[in-house]
């Protein structure tokens, strides 16, 4: 929405409390400028509480009521495509979520989530990246005493115990041999 005027924007507040102060209404659309907004604010204030309703009289000017139906007809199908966009389903009780609805509602969440991530090595702590062009190594250390296991550079610790003990079976794997990935 456009910034108005602070008197402007006390006038359309005052519109829409007057509005909501009526709990419904029913706005007679003539589809001109005037109407137009007076149905828009009814719909701010009060939504599903407030219609737009058309009458044929005699002092309806010649197509103004079929530009109407259009008018309205276009409206409908705007938002039949918003709400099918949306994953919504019309019911008799207004519109409901339904499964599309919430995959889409969670795929954007997930996205703004990960769009205020700093970008990271995936699943590893921070700290400079080792390794040459786009192989990216972990940092070990030899063990110490105390080191848990379960942090071991298997595949390193395997390496270097047969770079110590040359090629064959099996391979024998001593203190000396075993990394550790740093955390």
């Amino acid at each position: 929405m456009t910034d108005l005027s602070p008197e402007l924007a006390a006038k359309r507040d005052r519109l829409l409390e007057l509005l909501r102060g009526f709990g419904s209404c029913a706005v007679a659309f003539s589809g001109g400028l005037d109407s137009t907004v007076l149905a828009k604010a009814a719909q701010l204030a009060l939504g599903e509480r407030a219609v737009a309703v058309t009458g044929a009289s005699a002092s309806l000017a010649a197509g103004e009521l079929e530009a109407c139906r259009e008018l309205a007809r276009q409206i409908e199908e705007y938002i039949r495509q918003l709400a099918d966009q949306q994953g919504l389903e019309k019911t008799a009780r207004g519109y409901q979520l339904t499964p599309k609805a919430y995959r889409l509602f969670q795929g954007r969440l997930l996205e703004r989530i990960f769009d205020e991530l700093q970008a990271s090595r995936t699943g590893r702590h921070q700290g400079p990246v080792v390794g040459e062009g786009a192989i990216e190594l972990q940092q070990t250390k030899p063990y110490e005493f105390g080191d848990s296991l379960a942090n071991m550079d298997i595949p390193g610790s395997l390496v270097n115990a047969m770079i110590r003990n040359g090629p064959g079976l099996p391979v024998r794997v001593g203190q000396d041999d075993l990394q550790i990935h740093r955390t």
